[in-house]
């Protein structure tokens, strides 16, 4: 069993590029914020495209947070996003919900 280290939240706060560049990260998960942006600011589009191709060529996985529709959910997939996650995709469940779905 392995484990890896994933950024989060990567555009606001605290997850900043040094970030990137300290620790053995294998992820970048862009935050919601820049989801949303990203669907009605062409600048914003323009640097979300700009950071999925700097960690594409780095060998970064990146993940869309706050994926609420099917524009969202196909707009992160023409950008290149390996994964999305959001309500779009599933609501937050319990865990034993959750064993119950697994098992069915």
């Amino acid at each position: 069993m392995g484990s890896s280290v994933v950024l989060d939240d990567f555009g606001t706060g605290f997850s900043s590029i040094k970030n990137l560049v300290l620790f053995p990260v294998s992820e970048i998960k862009i935050d919601s914020f820049l989801a949303k942006e990203m669907m009605i600011d062409k600048k914003a589009e323009i640097l979300v495209s700009s950071i999925i191709f700097a960690a594409k060529e780095a060998g970064y996985l990146l993940t869309l947070e706050g994926v609420e529709n099917e524009e969202q959910f196909l707009k992160a997939k023409q950008m290149g996003f390996n994964m999305v996650q959001g309500y779009y995709i599933a609501k937050p469940i319990l865990e034993e919900e959750f064993i119950k779905k697994l098992l069915n």
